[in-house]
């Protein structure tokens, strides 16, 4: 039997992810926690109006949350196998990948249209590699020092070959790479610098970096992307947080 708030705060949210409502939830819960039951039953355990449960029953067993069987006249409603649903989460994971396509198209139709109209502009990279283009071609057209949140060393995300070719050219452009982490044990470059920072002083969740006047996003939890930002006042503002807490840490 199904008693605990937290079970079924967990069982809940994930039916509602995968699109069920409350009341098909309500369903299911009472299915779980007092098993097969008449509609009637049903009805009354799960606190569904008893016309809106019977229209709702085949949508339901169509989907695979629940199963009907015929006994003396009346419907034996069962809670259906947790394993049927995966195909819904199959089906999300399908849409979550046109949609990351989508994204990428919809962004460059609609700056192809609107030009430069908007003073924001985003542009998104896709994997390690991409990532690594869009630091060189940002450090082709750098002007001031970079200041960034890192979690890690730039060695732990980008390897050793790449963080030695990018001191490299920072040393070229003669500006420096002033990095705020958390991490204490770090190798620092002539022209990359860490300041460690304590997590109770500022906990850092994300990465960025600023450029002039763009702001570089990054993203390692599950898959590698980042998100390019050029607005000279979110660049700004960033830097100056960056700043802020270097010179506390001075």
């Amino acid at each position: 039997m199904l008693e605990h708030m937290e079970e079924k705060s967990l069982i809940r949210g994930h039916l509602l992810l995968l699109g069920f409502n409350e009341d098909e939830i309500r369903v299911y819960l009472a299915l779980v926690s007092y098993g097969a039951m008449t509609l009637s039953a049903l009805s009354e355990t799960s606190g569904v109006e008893r016309t809106g449960l019977y229209r709702m029953l085949d949508d339901l067993q169509a989907k695979g949350l629940i199963a009907i069987e015929e006994e003396s006249k009346r419907k034996i409603i069962f809670p259906g196998q947790p394993g049927s649903l995966s195909y819904l989460v199959h089906d999300e994971e399908l849409r979550l990948a046109r949609l990351r396509t989508g994204q990428r198209q919809f962004e460059t139709l609609v700056q192809s249209i609107t030009g430069d109209q908007s003073t924001t502009k985003f542009k998104f990279y896709n994997g390690l590699e991409s990532i690594k283009q869009a630091i060189w071609n940002n450090l082709n057209h750098q002007r001031q020092d970079i200041y960034s949140f890192r979690q890690q060393t730039t060695e732990a995300f980008f390897g050793d070959l790449f963080t030695r070719d990018y001191a490299h050219r920072l040393d070229m452009a003669g500006i420096h790479n002033h990095i705020a982490t958390q991490i204490h044990d770090n190798k620092n470059h002539e022209r990359i610098s860490y300041h460690p920072i304590e997590p109770e002083d500022f906990k850092i969740t994300k990465d960025f970096d600023v450029y002039d006047n763009t702001t570089l996003y990054y993203n390692w939890d599950s898959e590698a992307y980042a998100v390019e930002v050029y607005d000279p006042s979110i660049a700004a503002t960033n830097r100056q947080l960056v700043q802020l807490l270097l010179k506390m840490h001075q």
